[in-house]
């Protein structure tokens, strides 16, 4: 099977530097189903350069496999000259957009598979009205959560373009220590005593993409009267720098400074050892685009048991009570369209975060009974770890994928392959009318003092690389022009080559001066 897939510059790097939520499991994706194909044939579809394509399929080790560059300005002729026929195209994003107009002016027969990651605001919405209009009967986009799913159908999917499939993760990395005396190492390199109970939150810091702190601290003062030992461990990169200033002198100001610990630069290479040193997860997402919440499978799979707001992508992850316990979560019929509509995701997230209403007393007595009974909560966090190994399997999440590309490619080859035309057939046309004067037929051309330097190699003709592959009439228009003028209807009909290649050669020829024109009033 010929796979093809886009993948954007950013995620060919090698040295990716920090990498967070729906990157993390991008690059996943691509480097695991690209050794699953490397040997019927991958086409690597990119806007990065040749260079940073031949370091990364090496650094994957697929350098010696059938795998392939292209652009999307040489995709076609790659196609043609190989005979390498996609069965399917896969994006890990919603923004498929292009690969659809692709697919679809082209009139190759292949669907195209995308990945949701986020959905709750205005531009992956845009994104989405765009998508629905080009998707054709075969195509999917995979959702992480049923909740996303539901999400997509309310903006105009079919029921027939989804499917749900959950992340995975690796097992091996985010797993428990296997002793106390390990746990306290990892402590004591964070200056945590050994006897604290740590409640960690493992996030990037904004309260409008990820979780308001606030209702957490204002649940402190209580908490620590049930647990003097509690330390609530704040991992994650500041995004919001103002706000976690007004956090922490929320934090001053309550006497909690000894119960609450930041880490807002943490060791990326190595964040699995912040769930290996606590004792609790708590997660409380309140922002709209949530589709899943990697870092709960994360916390989960290194035996911690999870507190976790019944909220969005968040509902899937486990059954309440057995691996940890879900906070309910409640809103009403609030005006936030404006927000929504300014194109502000501050302003839209502040707005929507602050609806979304949290059950406090619920809240603290699910902490209170992790902090205070060590047994349910070592028993929780057995059940989290198995429950991960269950169902959080890299090799589960890629076969759900292959799957999913067969029954695409099936469905295709039973005939459901309508596609929607291009909704802009003659871009040429469109944009007629910013120039002064069109070619015409009845235009006449001539070779330039410059131009007849260059065909007697007196001067040289220098040009960026994929121009000399684009424009490959220059010499035979040139000689042409060598012996007589010609109006363009007569290069139109000595060059035996299609019109449109004919007009473009010979419009890059004026624009560098290797010819001249004559337009004719009639």
């Amino acid at each position: 099977m010929t796979f093809l897939i886009e993948i954007v510059e950013s995620n060919l790097q090698i040295k990716q530097g920090v990498i967070h939520g729906a990157n993390k499991i991008g690059r996943v994706l691509q480097d695991e189903l690209i050794k699953t194909y490397k040997d019927d044939g991958v086409i690597i579809v990119t806007d990065g350069s040749r260079d940073l394509f031949d370091d990364y399929v090496k650094h994957i080790n697929c350098d010696n496999a059938a795998v392939y560059y292209a652009t999307y300005g040489s995709l076609l002729e790659l196609i043609k000259t190989t005979e390498l026929r996609p069965n399917v195209g896969f994006v890990p994003d919603l923004k498929i957009q292009t690969l659809l107009e692709f697919r679809n002016f082209s009139k190759l027969q292949f669907p195209v598979v995308g990945l949701i990651h986020s959905l709750g605001n205005r531009p992956p919405f845009r994104d989405m009205e765009i998508v629905k209009d080009l998707i054709g009967d075969s195509d999917v986009l995979i959702c992480p959560s049923i909740s996303t799913k539901e999400t997509a159908m309310k903006l105009g999917l079919n029921e027939s373009h989804t499917t749900v499939i959950p992340y995975g993760i690796d097992l091996k990395k985010f797993s428990p220590v296997p002793s106390k005396s390990i746990k306290n190492t990892l402590r004591k390199q964070e200056n945590i005593d050994s006897d604290r109970h740590v409640i960690l939150i493992l996030s990037r810091i904004t309260p409008f993409l990820k979780m308001d702190l606030v209702p957490v601290v204002r649940l402190l003062p209580e908490l620590i009267r049930s647990d003097p030992k509690l330390l609530l461990l704040i991992v994650g990169n500041v995004h919001q720098p103002t706000y976690v200033d007004e956090v922490k002198a929320l934090i001053k100001a309550t006497n909690l400074d000894s119960h609450v610990k930041w880490i807002d630069s943490p060791k990326q290479q190595s964040i699995e050892t912040y769930y290996q040193l606590a004792d609790i997860f708590l997660s409380l997402s309140d922002f709209s685009g949530e589709t899943f919440g990697l870092t709960i499978a994360e916390g989960l799979a290194s035996g911690l048991p999870a507190v976790i707001s019944n909220f969005s992508g968040y509902k899937d992850h486990f059954t309440d009570g057995c691996e940890g316990f879900y906070i309910s979560t409640t809103t009403g019929a609030i005006d936030i369209d404006g927000a929504f509509y300014s194109h502000s995701l501050k302003n839209f997230g502040d707005q929507y975060t602050q609806s979304i209403a949290l059950n406090m007393p619920q809240l603290k007595s699910r902490l209170d009974t992790l902090l205070t009974d060590s047994k349910q909560r070592l028993k929780m966090g057995k059940n989290a770890r198995k429950h991960a190994e269950t169902v959080y399997q890299v090799d589960t999440m890629i076969n759900n994928y292959k799957a999913c590309f067969k029954a695409c490619i099936k469905s295709f080859k039973a005939g459901l392959n309508t596609m929607p035309q291009p909704l802009y057939k003659n871009i040429s046309d469109t944009l007629s009318h910013f120039v002064s004067t069109p070619l015409q037929d009845t235009t006449v051309f001539e070779i330039s003092n410059y131009g007849l330097e260059v065909l007697e190699g007196k001067k040289p003709f220098a040009s960026f690389e994929n121009h000399q592959n684009r424009y490959m009439l220059i010499k035979e228009i040139l000689l042409c022009l060598y012996q007589k003028e010609y109006s363009l209807k007569d290069l139109l009909n000595k060059i035996d080559k299609p019109d449109e290649i004919i007009i473009k050669n010979v419009l890059y020829m004026l624009k560098h001066y290797l010819i001249v024109a004559t337009f004719n009033s009639k």
